[in-house]
């Protein structure tokens, strides 16, 4: 089971991919070019604390409201670390796709405690890969 779909796991990841890209399309497609006139810390936490929002109605439904406060308060900080993170990939590969696949592989380790092990160890391969990325070059005129 993957991420609460009871189907193999290629077959669960396709709408994981569709919905996850649709929101990708929005923060790292628009969103964080179209703020580009602000410093990246600037530009990340305010993405970051929207991206948050975005999900606010499912971090505040249950538990008093001391559970809602510190439940609210990781998750802003961990979403505006992690939009760090989202961001700066997509910035240094120009593509949201590798924005998808970050952020469907931080959704598939929060919810598949199984695989915490697997996915832990492909986290050099992908700083390897972001850090080695080609720079893009520019042309002279």
């Amino acid at each position: 089971m993957l991420y609460g779909y009871d189907l193999p796991p290629l077959v669960a990841a396709l709408p994981m991919f569709v919905s996850i890209l649709g929101e990708e399309l929005g923060w790292r497609g628009f969103l964080q070019d179209a703020l580009r006139p602000l410093s990246p810390v600037r530009r990340f936490v305010l993405i970051g604390a929207l991206w948050e929002f975005w999900h606010f109605t499912t971090r505040t439904t249950h538990g008093s409201a001391l559970r809602i406060a510190v439940t609210l308060l990781i998750s802003y900080a961990a979403v505006i670390l992690l939009t760090f993170i989202i961001g700066y990939a997509a910035e240094r590969s120009r593509s949201v796709v590798v924005a998808v696949s970050l952020h469907m592989y931080v959704d598939v380790l929060l919810n598949n405690l199984d695989l915490y092990i697997p996915l832990l160890l492909a986290l050099p391969v992908w700083a390897w890969l972001l850090l080695t990325w080609p720079k893009q070059t520019t042309v002279q005129n």
